[in-house]
């Protein structure tokens, strides 16, 4: 984690005017013991005294038509916080297909890498179109940001729900990631919450591919489940399960099934788009599942497909990463002070940037286990439950519950 306060060596442009200039803002967040990026709830006035530009690449389409299921419904998620942005600052997306404009004072531009493409390509053509801020959204830019980002010095970057391969940095790139373990705990406390109704309910983990980043999902879930009731222990009435792709939704249902056959009440899949078949087989069996990243209930429940909204009802929650509120701070940020951290800055409970979904489909369940998860989260907050990130983390916990 870091402080989000940019180190003043990487502050200084390639004027020393400009250098000093840019410090200025940093002793004030320094001064105040703040960040750049706490200043993303406040209206400020834009800094710069010509027009800036804020350009932003997705993988995959924006605000087409598409299944409830297709992860590339979190870049709308992203859009939203573009739309915020212009709002706030009096400013228009260009080619918005909702026509919002509210001023001329700050300029949005994006563009769509589309699967199979080059998505460095993008990064590159905003940059040259002039943008000061380029925002890279998605895991599928990080192989390439950095790389990008040292061709042009002088343009902001925030990869956003990604980090740059190792050894690959740039002082211009700002990784912001999501602290996917505390909402994964919270999935899972959610899950022990609703099996722990039913004698002998079980919960369960459904994994897209086997790596790191989805093997910190399953221990938080597993950890959360466990801080609920110690009954529900991994390998017997806390289950997991890996399609071994993110693409497959026809093996995860099957996958689902069995594991809802097996007596699994909820299973909380990070799974990506092999996640529509674990709802799937959730409606099918009359069961629940915790979907992840966006709100896929809310996605199901406005679907043109009648077989998807009649799925809704299978989602009790979504483990949900804030796209829209990371892009408003880190343009917040860099319109109010010029200013942006270099480096990982991470975004988790205390920020509003992760939690479980609500809406008016799932809040009387919700309702019911609310205080629970509330006060689960404080204890997180305050630093009484480390959430693990691993299986060596994972099993200190559950040894810490036991004492």
């Amino acid at each position: 984690a870091t402080s989000g306060i940019v180190d003043a060596a990487t502050t200084v442009s390639d004027s020393s005017l400009d250098g000093i200039v840019a410090l200025l803002p940093e002793l004030a967040y320094r001064l105040s013991g703040k960040t750049p990026l706490d200043s993303g709830r406040r209206a400020l006035p834009v800094l710069d005294t010509i027009i800036p530009r804020i350009g932003a690449a997705f993988y995959g389409s924006v605000l087409g038509d598409r299944a409830a299921g297709d992860f590339s419904r979190v870049n709308d998620l992203a859009f939203e916080g573009l739309r915020l942005v212009v709002e706030r600052y009096r400013g228009s997306i260009a080619g918005d297909p909702s026509g919002a404009a509210y001023g001329t004072a700050v300029t949005v531009s994006y563009r769509e890498a589309a699967p199979g493409s080059r998505p460095e390509d993008a990064l590159r053509a905003l940059a040259r179109e002039g943008n000061g801020l380029v925002f890279a959204l998605g895991f599928m830019f990080a192989p390439s940001a950095a790389t990008v980002a040292r061709e042009f010095p002088r343009v902001r970057f925030v990869l956003v729900d990604g980090v740059p391969p190792e050894g690959e940095s740039a002082a211009n790139l700002c990784s912001v990631m999501f602290k996917e373990e505390e909402g994964s705990f919270l999935a899972g406390a959610l899950a022990a919450l609703v099996a722990g109704e039913t004698r002998g309910g079980k919960v369960g983990f459904m994994g897209g591919m086997d790596m790191p980043v989805i093997r910190e999902f399953r221990s938080a879930f597993m950890a959360g489940a466990a801080a609920v009731d110690q009954a529900f222990k991994p390998g017997s009435t806390a289950q997991d399960a890996w399609v071994g792709d993110f693409s497959d939704p026809a093996k995860a249902e099957k996958l689902a099934s069995a594991m809802y056959g097996g007596g699994v009440r909820v299973i909380f899949h990070a799974a990506g788009n092999s996640g529509a078949g674990v709802i799937r087989a959730a409606a099918a069996a009359g069961r629940l599942v915790i979907g992840v990243d966006y709100d896929q209930g809310l996605a199901y429940a406005g679907s043109a497909d009648p077989k998807e909204r009649a799925a809704a009802v299978a989602v009790a929650s979504s483990m949900v990463k804030r796209y829209d509120e990371a892009v408003l701070r880190c343009s917040t940020a860099w319109l109010s002070a010029g200013l942006l951290p270099s480096g990982l800055v991470e975004l988790g409970l205390a920020d509003g940037c992760v939690g479980l979904a609500r809406n008016a489909w799932n809040r009387a369940l919700m309702d019911r286990f609310q205080p629970a998860l509330d006060a689960l989260e404080q204890r997180v907050l305050r630093g009484e439950l480390a959430v693990p990130r691993d299986d060596a983390t994972l099993e200190a916990f559950l040894k810490s519950l036991r004492k």
